[in-house]
């Protein structure tokens, strides 16, 4: 472009005439402070877009999905491969030069970088890893069942939540357990501090908004630091970062007082963030360098939609929303729906709501045909509740504990069993039955997981996933000869749904709706899945839970499209020092 720079000042004639001397002398000082602006407005690096690979599109879930190095010049993340269904962690350059695939990462999730940036701490196939950035096999540090984030430190530890927080060093061994869990809560994303202290979120069990909250290892004690925050991250400038609801936000800590001093101040809005998990989608440098995807609240754009087994779609009406769960009731007259921590009771004829369950989740009709069982935390007792729709006031505690229960769940059709999943540290995700009054017993408990146990509609079979996580298959296991189990999948599966006459199972495989015929004759060999159709869906790119249904007239499916934020991200805002509009 050509520079069109005018001044009123007039022409200089240089001479010996002191007249003269003074006003070139302030032209000259102007241009060089002129000259000095633009070159250092040149040289510094500037906020700007970051383009992602066509082929390296990026699927937000309800994990952090980015990590940028310590020096801020190298962004990670777990990239969609051919399928769209299995991710591999790709490495990114901030600015110029193609990334390239971390091999043997593929089923990596919520990555982060060692202090020195020579590796990447990520989880897949139930282990936490870790991988050179220059390339390398992959090494194994621990076990973990259901992890929520973890942060190398400079001690070469690394702290990560499952269930409670753990520290186990980077070589691997024998993980040791940082924070004691009360019952109901839960803990996650945390942070290792230099000096033997961890940030992390804290969800009590009567509250549906995480603390940020600190905590010395080898102690009990823990500070509050903040009401409410999301996944929390310190910078050594001296300030603790959060997600508030969408702006990220940034507070002065005094990590000898465990203090904070003035207000939290804004370094940028639209910050995408799960309010659910507590995740939010952004990664920042020792020095303040961000890199984020802008989308406020995840999910927020969701839409219900129904498809017939050729994968015709039509639209039922519903607005968009953050829907999670969608089940039809056993008439068919409504939808149970899951959106923003609510259970809608939504009348399908009539396209109204008939009512709302609040603070609910995980919804599952029975045992009666008007009930509902939800998941909640009800005068700080968290555990599983049912209630009738025509009722909603009358709410009735069913199971409770001291270890999480609230995952996929099923009534038997006469409404006199029970089938739900719990955590434990010892033994991972299993699946726990109980039979009228008596107490609840475990009937899958093995060392890998088991979830999303459903009744058929006869009584006869249980469906249910089994398998390390991010390699499960679907199963199907006689109620009467527990010792007859047949695997349903032939190359992995989850969120298993029968068909209301019983014929059929379906499942998801990667991004594909798969249905297989159930034989009567439990020694009949089954045919091989039949495949109906696929696409993004939030089923589609779950890891367990069941999020869809059929009609009972088995012609039709319900189920929730991803919002557009969520799928096929190939762009990525970046801000370098991010953190030096605090002290304006």
């Amino acid at each position: 472009m050509k520079s069109s720079f005018k001044t009123n000042i007039p022409p200089v004639t240089c001479t010996n005439d002191f007249n003269y001397h003074i006003p070139l002398l302030i032209v000259t000082s102007l241009l060089i402070t002129l000259l000095s602006a633009c070159a250092s407005t040149i040289t510094k690096e500037s906020s700007h877009i970051i383009s992602l690979p066509s082929d390296k599109q990026l699927t937000i879930r309800t994990s952090p999905n980015l990590a940028l190095s310590p020096d801020g010049k190298l962004i990670v993340y777990p990239a969609d491969t051919v399928n769209g269904d299995t991710r591999q962690l790709y490495l990114q350059p901030v600015y110029g030069q193609s990334g390239k695939n971390l091999e043997g990462t593929t089923g990596g999730e919520t990555p982060f970088f060692s202090p020195d940036g020579k590796w990447i701490g990520f989880f897949a196939d139930g282990k936490l890893k870790k991988v050179p950035i220059d390339g390398g096999e992959p090494q194994d540090i621990c076990n973990v069942t259901s992890p929520t984030g973890g942060s190398w430190g400079k001690d070469n530890s690394i702290v990560f939540a499952d269930g409670p927080v753990w520290q186990v060093p980077s070589s691997g061994g024998s993980p040791q357990q940082i924070t004691q869990i009360l019952p109901g809560e839960q803990h996650s994303w945390p942070t290792l501090l230099p000096n033997d202290k961890i940030i992390f979120n804290l969800l009590p069990n009567d509250r549906t908004t995480s603390m940020v909250v600190m905590q010395k290892i080898g102690t009990k004690n823990r500070t509050i630091l903040l009401e409410e925050g999301n996944y929390p991250r310190y910078i050594d400038s001296g300030y603790l970062v959060f997600n508030d609801a969408g702006s990220l936000k940034a507070v002065s800590l005094d990590i000898k007082r465990n203090l904070l001093s003035g207000e939290p101040v804004i370094i940028t809005e639209d910050v995408l963030v799960s309010v659910n998990s507590g995740a939010s989608q952004y990664s920042i440098s020792k020095s303040g360098d961000l890199v984020y995807l802008p989308g406020r609240i995840f999910g927020r754009s969701r839409h219900i939609v129904n498809l017939d087994r050729q994968g015709n779609e039509r639209d039922p009406g519903l607005p968009l929303r953050r829907y999670s769960y969608v089940t039809y009731s056993p008439d068919g007259r409504y939808l149970a729906i899951e959106a923003n921590e609510q259970i809608l009771i939504h009348d399908i004829q009539n396209n109204s709501t008939l009512g709302v369950i609040e603070t609910a989740t995980f919804p599952v009709w029975g045992p009666e045909e008007d009930d509902i069982t939800f998941s909640s935390v009800n005068n700080g007792v968290a555990g599983l509740y049912q209630v009738s729709i025509y009722n909603l006031n009358e709410i009735e505690l069913i199971i409770s504990g001291e270890y999480p229960v609230n995952h996929s769940y099923s009534w038997s059709g006469d409404g006199q069993s029970f089938a739900y999943t719990e955590i434990r540290p010892d033994s991972g995700m299993d699946i726990w039955l109980r039979r009228g009054n008596l107490p609840p017993e475990p009937i899958y408990n093995s060392p890998v997981h088991e979830c999303c146990p459903v009744f058929s509609p006869d009584g006869r079979w249980m469906a249910f996933i089994a398998g390390e996580p991010g390699k499960p298959d679907v199963y199907i296991q006689s109620l009467s000869t527990p010792e007859t189990r047949i695997r349903v999948s032939d190359n992995g599966g989850r969120e298993p749904v029968w068909s209301r006459s019983g014929k059929d199972l379906f499942y998801w495989q990667d991004r594909q709706l798969m249905a297989v015929e159930i034989p009567s004759d439990s020694g009949v060999k089954m045919e091989p899945p039949t495949p109906l159709f696929q696409g993004v869906f939030v089923s589609s790119t779950s890891t367990w839970r069941t999020r869809y249904d059929i009609s009972p007239k088995d012609d039709e499916f319900v189920i929730i499209r991803r919002g557009a934020e969520e799928m096929g991200v190939t762009e990525l805002n970046y801000i370098p020092n991010s953190t030096d509009r605090l002290g304006q």
